[in-house]
């Protein structure tokens, strides 16, 4: 309900997304409307609204999701090697620490 009605009309014609209006919802109405005018002027992306979004709010980008691709075998190792199976915190934690021993190089 907080979407502009105007941008509920445009997701109904197809020239935006519910990916784009999702984003949008964190603007005021005014900003929706005018952030919307880029996004099908420039026909920007979902991940590019987000960004656009972003930047009008103030906030940084907190966080990268970078998708890696393991085969199964691969993935069963470090599934048996990490604290409680956990292959996210353990991928997490093996970063973080080369990055901390790198800066001290």
């Amino acid at each position: 309900m907080k979407l502009h009605p105007r941008l509920r009309e445009a997701t109904r014609r197809g020239s935006l997304t519910p990916g784009h209006c999702q984003a949008l919802l964190r603007l005021e109405p005014e900003q929706q409307l005018s952030l919307a005018e880029q996004v099908i002027a420039e026909n920007l992306s979902v991940r590019e609204t987000r960004q656009r979004v972003r930047e009008i709010l103030g906030k940084p980008l907190k966080w990268q999701l970078i998708p890696i691709r393991l085969d199964l075998e691969t993935f069963e190792a470090l599934k048996r090697i990490a604290p409680e199976g956990n292959v996210k915190k353990l991928i997490e934690d093996a970063i973080k620490h080369i990055l901390t021993t790198s800066t001290r190089m």
